[in-house]
């Protein structure tokens, strides 16, 4: 057959294979697309001239199968790895806290901020320099131009106190 025979094959068959493939792959999604890549395929052979298609028709149904089958093989591997992959990470535990918890944290931390606002500023100061900033008390006691003891005074007095608002609530 002439090279122009096998691209009349391709059109006038091509709604009969694109059912073969579906049929073939069972996804009739990916039908079209294996009928255009067994197309491509015979047109490569077409341009580069190296060897003549005798049957066309028979070409693009075996094109077609192998396309399929290949492509099913893909798609079975694909899935395998992915439900491996999941259960894999599975069986992890969860380090998030439940949502619960989560929700309790944030109405603590608003309770705790709303008890910080009572204290008196430089307690305050002195409280936040040394829970959160990890100051020691000298260093304390230096930028608020106080003695040693009197800063571990008022931060024993401002903790106390947020225990208890924390804890009446």
């Amino acid at each position: 057959m002439t090279k122009d025979k096998v691209f009349e094959a391709y059109l006038k068959h091509r709604a009969t294979l694109i059912d073969y493939a579906g049929r073939v792959s069972g996804r009739s999604a990916d039908a079209e697309d294996i009928v255009q890549e067994a197309w491509a395929k015979a047109d490569h052979l077409r341009q580069t001239g190296g060897r003549t298609i005798e049957q066309p028709l028979f070409y693009f149904y075996r094109i077609v199968r192998n396309l399929a089958i290949t492509g099913y093989r893909r798609v079975v591997k694909f899935e395998d790895q992915a439900v491996q992959s999941e259960t894999f990470y599975d069986s992890f535990p969860d380090d998030r806290p439940s949502p619960e918890a989560e929700v309790a944290g944030r109405e603590q931390i608003v309770r705790l901020d709303a008890a910080m606002a009572d204290l008196p500023e430089r307690t305050r100061i002195a409280l936040e320099m040394y829970k959160i900033g990890g100051c020691k008390l000298v260093e304390i006691a230096a930028f608020l131009d106080m003695t040693v003891p009197a800063v571990h005074a008022m931060i024993s007095r401002g903790l106390r106190h947020c225990r208890r608002r924390l804890d009446d609530e």
